[in-house]
This record gives structure tokens, C-alpha cells and sequence, in this order.
């Protein structure tokens, strides 16, 4: 897969296509690419390939989060952001990946503490950015 290509050029331009991807298909498969990316597996579903050999997840958003190139890790904190804020159907995946959009938002989260301080700015953009569009959407909840 290109998320884990050894090129950091690639890296970035995989999520730049995932990001236009998750756009296209509104409504229709975005809940099982983030479960791909993310690595969830249905504790309650079992594939026939499992019960003859071991299979793993990997955690692509772990993977890019903890990037050895700075660029791919601003890359992924502002893809990240764009999805979080601005995808259409962004509230079809907190109830299918409501554990784990917690997670989301600590990758976030961690992009806070980065050594470079572009990459802790952008975190803390994305992460005002959520919460005003939060409280725009939920005014009526916040004001009771």
C-alpha cells in the first residue's frame, strides 16, 4: 500500500488520494476505508482464512502519525483535520467507529507535542477548527 511506501513523496500523495477517495464515495464505502486504515476488526466475525492462518491489521494512522519525515506527518494532520471537519458524512463514522474516532482525534492530539513546531501549530488549528464547527452544530445543546 502507498501509505507505507518508503518514499515520503508517495506517502503524502496516498493521502492526498484517500482524502479525494473518502470525497467520491459519500454515503456509500467511507466507513470500511476507515476501518482499513485504522485496523478494526469485528470482534463478533471470524474470515474462513483465519481459522487456517494468522492474520494481522496494521494501524496506518499509527503508522503515519509516528513518520520518521516531518512532512508526512503535517501531511497526515491536516488530512486528518479536512476529514474530522469537512467530510459530508463525517457523523456516519462516529457510530460505527465511535471507539476509535477517540483515537482520531488523539493522533491529533499528538500532533501537539511534534519537535516541530509547524506540525503542533496545525494540531491546534484542526483541533479549534473541530470545536467551533462543534459549537456552531450544537448551540442549542451547549446554551441548556
Amino acid at each position: 500500500m502507498a501509505l507505507v511506501n518508503p518514499k515520503a513523496k508517495n506517502r503524502i500523495a496516498a493521502l492526498s488520494a484517500m482524502t479525494s477517495v473518502l470525497y467520491c464515495g459519500v454515503w456509500k464505502h467511507n466507513a470500511f476505508v476507515m476501518e482499513i486504515l485504522i485496523g478494526f476488526k469485528d470482534p463478533n466475525t471470524v474470515g474462513i482464512k483465519e481459522f487456517y492462518e494468522y492474520t494481522t491489521r496494521l494501524n496506518y494512522f499509527a503508522i503515519l502519525i509516528n513518520d520518521n519525515n516531518a512532512s508526512v506527518r503535517e501531511a497526515f494532520l491536516k488530512a486528518i483535520g479536512d476529514w474530522v471537519s469537512k467530510l459530508p458524512d463525517k457523523y456516519d463514522h462516529h457510530t460505527r467507529l465511535a471507539p476509535y474516532y477517540i483515537k482520531i482525534i488523539s493522533y491529533i492530539l499528538t500532533g501537539l507535542f511534534d519537535p516541530y513546531p509547524t506540525i503542533g501549530t496545525i494540531a491546534y488549528e484542526t483541533i479549534e477548527e473541530c470545536g467551533l464547527q462543534l459549537e456552531e452544530e450544537k448551540e442549542k445543546d451547549f446554551r441548556d
